[in-house]
């Protein structure tokens, strides 16, 4: 089987099949815990008008259909 390692924050390359059981639950927590936050701030962005405003801007559609507001004499 393929060695999988972890990456900590400094740097360091750890191989897993090394690490104590406690140490590998906390990473287990952590996955957990940061993959919650992600989905909650994702969650809120989608909601958010500004944040769809703003991907919309990305995306080019936004000023795709300011121009043609503008063709139509909208505004």
């Amino acid at each position: 089987m393929e060695k999988v390692y972890w990456i900590t924050k400094q740097g360091q390359k750890l191989d897993i099949d090394d690490m104590s059981e406690a140490h590998v639950k906390n990473i287990l927590k952590m996955i957990l815990r940061t993959s919650r936050t992600a989905q909650v701030k994702a969650r809120e962005d989608f909601y958010n008008p500004k944040s769809i405003e703003r991907k919309l801007l990305e995306e080019g559609i936004m000023e795709e259909q300011w121009d043609r507001e503008e063709e139509l004499g909208l505004y």
